[in-house]
Formats: structure tokens, sequence, C-alpha cells
């Protein structure tokens, strides 16, 4: 697509959707970098060969980043409008692009990032929004249910923090949700029940850097995959930034990376020290000590003493030792044959873990 130089210098699009028809809508922003011309929110609508049946924009937004289709053939079109303090825009249009109607929302907030619809026409916003005015800044991350009208079913707000932000977020087959994004330099993954109340929430990152998800999706074995970016600190030089990651992470149902890890009692949890955890051997026979060595990197400090957790192949503690030093050995002779799931950690995190065989 182009337009008119006097008209738009930049136009990009943000998310595209599927729709009954066959065609698909998409979402984003147009405008003039030299501000002549106002950016302002896009919403095109494409035939099934591709071509545009049409296109709107919209000044009562700067951009759309989710759109999905109604049950009607309309849109929910969700983004952020950057003047007054209500950001967050949530935008009800027709099957035609006619606005129905607007909602803003989210006092200094930077808008309403994703979207999702039900059959009923019920409408989903994940988003966050600063809580003050004046750096250091504090946000919430902010789930909410509208109903086909625009009115407000429920809506969940998140703690206070620094560095809170809302990604993405899926509905999942039992009328829940679970939603990513960053919270305090960690990538966190939380799960809601139908009234997007939380039932659990893990915060993972690699020690020394800021960390964030772009994007969750459900597995088939009842769990999620959550990419985005990592950007690691050196530790022996905490004012250097380098090392930019992809990150990919793959969780249980509970959110763990090792079964159990909500049983531990910490909620931050660590995954680049995976690889200074060694067990050996393993599998191990039964009434065989096994070796235990954690060598974390310089840099890396315990916050209070190291502790050693073994669960069973059900999730059930059997076992927990203080691990002085790093060398630890763990005797099996109490243990019977099967899968066990041994977990490290700290006063406050979850620092690795592995699955462990005796035999």
């Amino acid at each position: 697509m182009t337009f008119p130089v006097e008209d738009s210098i930049f136009h990009y699009f943000n998310d595209v959707a599927p729709l009954s028809d066959g065609g698909f809508v998409l979402c984003g922003t147009m405008g003039s970098p030299t501000g002549i011309t106002p950016a302002r929110a896009l919403l095109v609508k494409l035939e099934p060969g591709g071509d545009v049946a049409w296109w709107q924009s919209f000044v009562h937004a700067r951009e759309l980043f989710a759109v999905r289709e109604m049950p009607d053939g309309g849109f929910a079109a969700a983004g952020y409008r950057s003047s007054a303090p209500d950001r967050s825009v949530l935008m009800r249009n027709s099957s035609s692009g006619a606005i129905q109607w607007i909602r803003y929302t989210g006092a200094l907030g930077y808008g309403a990032t994703n979207v999702r619809v039900d059959d009923v026409g019920a409408v989903v916003t994940w988003s966050d929004q600063r809580t003050s005015a004046t750096d250091p800044y504090s946000q919430i991350q902010v789930l909410t249910k509208r109903d086909s009208a625009g009115d407000v079913v429920w809506e969940w707000n998140s703690a206070p923090g620094n560095e809170s932000s809302a990604t993405d977020f899926e509905v999942l087959s039992d009328g829940g949700f679970v939603t990513t994004g960053t919270r305090g330099g960690r990538g966190i993954i939380t799960r809601h029940d139908v009234d997007g109340l939380p039932v659990w929430s893990r915060d993972y990152r690699l020690l020394h850097g800021q960390h964030s998800f772009s994007d969750v999706e459900p597995t088939t074995d009842g769990g999620y995959v959550l990419t985005g970016s990592a950007w690691r600190y050196v530790p022996l030089d905490p004012g250097i930034l380098t090392n930019e990651l992809t990150w990919v992470v793959k969780v249980d149902s509970l959110g763990c990376v090792v079964p159990g890890c909500h049983t531990v009692g910490v909620q931050e949890y660590a995954l680049d020290l995976n690889e200074h955890l060694r067990m050996a051997p393993n599998p191990v026979a039964r009434g065989q000590a096994l070796r235990i060595t954690f060598e974390p990197p310089p840099g890396i400090t315990a916050h209070g003493p190291l502790r050693l957790i073994l669960l069973d192949g059900m999730g059930r503690e059997v076992m927990r030792e203080a691990m002085n030093g790093a060398v630890h050995n763990l005797l099996t002779h109490n243990l019977a044959s099967g899968l066990y799931y041994l977990h490290l950690t700290d006063d406050v995190r979850w620092l690795a873990g592995s699955k462990l065989v005796v035999e």
C-alpha cells in the first residue's frame, strides 16, 4: 500500500487477523515524521485474494496494536493515543470500518497492546499503564473484560512495580487466560481464571540483565512456550549492556521449567545457571551416592543458604537438604526406583534444577 506524500510519509502494520469470509484485517499507524500530518490509527480490510476492500484512518488514536473480528463481522481494535491523560484506546468498528464506540482508559498509560473477542462479542484487553507521572515510573498490568456494548464486566490490576509491561495473552480452553510481559526487568507469565484473577505467576530471568517476553502460546501438553529478548549485563561491569539474546522458554502447565518449581516457596526463577548444576551419575543406582556440583560464574551470589529439594514423579517432596559448599553427596538408599525432580534454591530464587532417575 502507498499513500500520497502530502498525506503520509510512513505507515506500518502491527497486527493481522484472518476473517470469517477468508479475508484479513490489518491495523497499525500512518503519519508524517515531521509532525505536519499527525500520526493516526490505520485499519485495512483485505479481500480473500489480498486486494484492499477498504481502509480507514482515525484521529481518535495514534496507533493500533491488535485487532480481532467480532461475531457480527465488525472489529475490535486496541491501541493508544499520545495526548490526554487516558491513553489506552479500545475501538469498536462495523464491518465497513465505521466507529460504533470508543473507550479511553489508563491514565498515563502506554496503551492497550492486545485484544481478544469471544463468541458472544465480549472483548478482553491486556494493557499496561503508569501510576505516576514522574521518573522513576511505577507501572501496572491491566486485564479487562467488556461486554459487546463496551461496558466493563471485570478488571484485574497487578500490584504497582518498576518496568512492568503487558505484551501478549491468550484465551485458554477453560475460558481462563495466560498473560505475559515484563516486571522488574524479568519476563513474567501469569495464569488467570475466567474472572481474570491470578491462579499462579512466575518471574523468569537470566541473571545480570533486563528481560521480557513478547509472545506466549499454549502447547498441546498443557504447558506454554514463550519468546522474547534478554539483555545480559557483564557481571564484572554492571554498567555495560551486552549479549542481546533471543529468549525461548518452555514451561509446564504450572509455569515451571522443571516440574514442581511451584512447591519450593519462591517466585523468581533464574534460567542461566542450569549449566552450572551437574549431577553424576544420572541415572543413579539405588543406594549409590549422587554427586551434585554447583559452581556459578563470578558475580553470582546466593541470597541466603542453598537448599536441595527433591520431588518424586507425582510432585511430592521426598527430601530437603542444605547444600554447603560447591559439592554435595546425595544419598539414595531411601529412594525408590523411578523419576525425580531436583530443585536448587536460595531464600528468594529458584537457581537450577534437573530430572533425576533412580534405578
